[in-house]
């Protein structure tokens, strides 16, 4: 596999290794919360106006993902987002909104705790 601009590197067991540049296509969906306590509180960032959160001058440059030897980190997101459940993963919305459409949901129903971390 190959894209213009990775770079896939192998290591010594033969599987993936290094730091591979990720085309624009594949950057992932960022976002921020207005109170971390409280999930619904969610909100989509623009890729393209960074600057409109996080203050004048800041843009993405590059998106680069590293595969290393180093062990699984755990528990580290959910010491942050402590309202993160167990599987299955509901919307970040409260418990008893009741049915809504796609089109009319607000950004936080269509949000999901396994969107910030993947569970064996």
């Amino acid at each position: 596999m190959s894209c213009r601009g990775c770079s896939y590197l192998r290591c010594s067991k033969g599987r993936a290794a290094g730091v591979i540049a990720e085309p624009e296509v594949q950057y992932p969906m960022l976002v921020t919360f207005d109170d971390i306590a409280k999930p619904e509180t969610v909100q989509r960032v623009d890729l393209e106006d960074l600057a409109a959160v996080f203050g004048e001058g800041v843009r993405l440059k590059a998106v680069t993902l590293e595969i290393t030897e180093e062990a699984v980190t755990e528990g580290q997101v959910e010491g942050v987002l402590g309202w993160l459940g167990p599987y299955p993963e509901p919307s970040l919305g409260p418990p008893g909104d009741g049915p809504v459409s796609i089109s009319k949901a607000p950004f936080y129903r269509l949000v999901h705790m396994g969107d910030f971390i993947r569970r064996q």
